[in-house]
């Protein structure tokens, strides 16, 4: 059998992995490690997609971009507004992150 680690291990283990992998990068995380004791220790990690601002209130997930003509000006939609598109403030989203960060 494989070296096991134990509670603080895992513990130290997987908070310096969320810290370096998520937190550094601006994101909150929640974990919950489980471990039944049946051989499959594992950790949950929960993500926040919105950023934190700098005085502590919650940023914006996106933020509507307005479509613009070659001499950028907005283009109207035919219906009173502009067209526009969502772009996320963050990569965190992003799905090829999921792939990363399984990986790592």
């Amino acid at each position: 059998m494989p070296n096991e680690l134990n509670r603080d291990e895992q513990l130290a283990l997987i908070r310096g992995f969320v810290k370096g992998t998520f937190v550094d990068a601006g994101m909150c995380a929640d974990i919950a490690i489980h471990d039944k004791g049946d051989g499959n220790p594992h950790v949950h990690i929960m993500l926040t997609l919105r950023p934190l601002n700098a005085d502590g209130t919650w940023g914006a997930k996106c933020r509507k971009v307005y479509e613009l003509d070659a001499d950028g000006n907005r283009i109207p939609d035919g219906k009173g507004g502009w067209k526009n598109h969502r772009e996320d403030t963050t990569d965190w989203n992003n799905k090829g992150n999921a792939e990363k960060w399984r990986a790592a």
